[in-house]
């Protein structure tokens, strides 16, 4: 199920459940390998990362296009809770300025909510792209919890 609302201009939040455990899902955020098995908005793309999963260290994530564009996502983790919230800031590699995104996770039962704020956007428009992303994004991740181990 998918939720998304617009908290305000210069924000986002979305909130996913799935049919994974509170640790695996925390894992797949925060594992390079299986990032790269989801975080991309389609399956047009394919994804490498690489995680220093400490507080003050940086996170990249490439994601290259079929038709050759790769777009970098670069940012550093302000606070690592495992398995119950990252915070991180994010910035297009090249871009002018940082967004902030905080991700909660919240155990149901076998299930996990997912709630991504991501926020600090400067315009509407840059806002409304990451809402796209992200919901694809999510459509990934809810194939990878069910296939991957």
């Amino acid at each position: 199920m998918s939720q998304a609302a617009v908290a305000s201009p210069s924000s986002l939040l979305i909130s996913r459940t799935y049919p994974a455990s509170v640790e695996r899902v925390f894992k797949a955020w925060t594992d390079a390998n299986q990032l790269g098995q989801w975080f991309a908005p389609s399956d047009d793309y394919t994804t490498k990362a690489s995680v220093d999963l400490q507080a003050g260290h940086e996170y990249r994530i490439a994601i290259t296009h079929k038709g050759g564009n790769v777009h970098t996502i670069i940012g550093t983790y302000r606070l690592i809770d495992p398995p119950r919230k990252l915070v991180y800031t994010w910035r297009w590699e090249g871009g002018p300025a940082d967004t902030l995104v905080t991700v909660d996770f919240n155990p149901h039962g076998d299930s996990t909510e997912v709630t991504i704020t991501h926020e600090q956007f400067t315009n509407i428009e840059d806002r409304d792209k990451h809402n796209e992303g992200w919901n694809g994004c999510l459509n990934r991740l809810q194939r990878t919890l069910t296939t991957a181990i």
